[in-house]
């Protein structure tokens, strides 16, 4: 910091003004550790250099990936998207405004008035189209992935850089109904590329076992976006309905659970498909973890796999949820490689036992029930609040990690722009 002196015109007295002359590198570590709402609508006007930084994708990545998998809590980082539409022609993405000090404030019940409206894409179709219900497949990078049955589409979007992407019609579907379709969102760190995977149960008489399950990819951000046949990886296996999770450019959905003998005694283990998003290829994974194929959620946490399970208490008024996560993602067959992270039981007040999706934070405890989404103390059991959607809008909500990631950065390419800029 270099301090210069000079006298006003006209004047005697003198004026010290301070001349800033911050490294490079320490601006791009400051503007790193900024929320992405100030960054987009505040610090990106300061200057051209640091508007430079901000869009640059080498840095959005990075910033992401910081954020990410900080080690403290993370709910702070949290937001929630509530997709919704009215008219059946149109698609509305809304903020949950929720409290930053969400532990501290007395229950509320949240409604839809709670929420900030984004944007809305309209559909091409001109009919209106009844009955629409959306699904959510799930969430990387900051883009939020969901599919709308009748409209037969899905979506991928970014709510801070509003970029929002439709895929083209699927001809490998034979229709889209929430119970028979799984999907998933996959990274390439490698191409940087996103390919949306999705397979489909068919459970009519006529289809040969065989047949039952149907699997295509489209490359979202790729040259080429049309749809592309996959074989699934076992037809003795369904797909479970649950949202995957995306680790490490690896997609990992759950199926049914089977029982194996180690050591002569019986564990109920889970069965993953992992499917390697540049390879294009699917392989089986038996996580030695209890829980039932309808009771289990995979989710992504800090860039490591965490599975959810609940499972009814004797009462059977109380569901136990308990929370796992990999640490060692080489070996996920090993139960040395999963540590607990939470045990919290909690009072069963809708009566939907394995009707749920689940997520968590360090502190907060999420469970969807499909028209409520309800906050948990992760440590007390006690509920915070509780998010119902309306009953004339056909709508569902997604937490995500926020970021400005867009589909057309190539950090690779964009880091030599940016040392370039920078004087790096």
């Amino acid at each position: 910091m270099k301090i210069s002196k000079r006298k006003k015109r006209k004047e005697d007295d003198e004026q010290h003004i301070i001349n800033y002359n911050i490294p490079n590198e320490m601006v791009i570590e400051i503007l790193g550790r900024v929320p992405c709402q100030d960054l987009l609508q505040n610090l990106k006007l300061v200057c051209k250099k640091w508007y430079s930084i901000i869009y640059n994708g080498s840095f959005a990545y990075s910033h992401f990936e910081d954020n990410n998998n900080k080690k403290s809590s993370s709910f702070s980082q949290l937001k929630a998207l509530v997709i919704s539409t009215t008219d059946g022609k149109s698609v509305t993405i809304s903020s949950l405004e929720w409290h930053n000090n969400f532990l501290d404030q007395p229950f509320e019940n949240l409604i839809m008035s709670n929420c900030k409206d984004l944007f809305t894409v309209e559909y091409t179709s001109q009919s209106r189209i009844e009955q629409m219900a959306f699904h959510k497949a799930n969430c990387v990078n900051g883009f939020v992935c969901f599919w709308s049955t009748r409209h037969a589409r899905f979506h991928i979007c970014n709510s801070m850089t509003m970029e929002y992407v439709t895929t083209p019609p699927n001809p490998y579907l034979s229709s889209i109904r929430g119970d028979h379709i799984t999907a998933g969102l996959g990274f390439c760190p490698i191409s940087y590329q996103y390919k949306l995977v999705i397979f489909q149960c068919l459970y009519e008489f006529d289809v040969p076992k065989s047949e039952r399950v149907k699997g295509s990819i489209s490359s979202i951000n790729g040259n080429d976006q049309s749809w592309r046949p996959l074989k699934w990886i076992d037809d003795s296996l369904e797909p479970g309905a649950r949202s995957p999770a995306c680790v490490n450019g690896v997609l990992y959905w759950s199926t049914n659970s089977t029982s194996v003998d180690y050591n002569r005694d019986l564990y109920d283990t889970t069965i993953l498909v992992a499917f390697d998003v540049a390879k294009e290829e699917s392989y089986l994974i038996e996580v030695p973890i209890q829980s039932e194929a309808r009771h289990l959620s995979i989710e992504e946490k800090g860039g490591k796999i965490c599975l959810i399970t609940n499972e009814l208490c004797h009462d059977c008024r109380c569901i136990l949820f308990k929370g796992y996560i990999a640490h060692n993602i080489n070996d996920l067959e090993s139960l040395n490689s999963w540590k607990l992270e939470f045990n919290v039981t909690i009072y069963d007040i809708y009566g939907e036992f394995g009707n749920h999706h689940m997520s968590f934070t360090n502190e907060i405890l999420m469970v969807d029930t499909y028209d409520t989404m309800c906050f948990f103390d992760v440590a007390t059991g006690r509920i915070l609040d509780e998010f119902q959607t309306s009953t004339r809008t056909a709508s569902i909500l997604i937490p995500y990690v926020p970021s400005f990631i867009s589909l057309h950065h190539r950090p690779i390419r964009e880091k030599k722009y940016l040392d370039a800029v920078c004087g790096l």
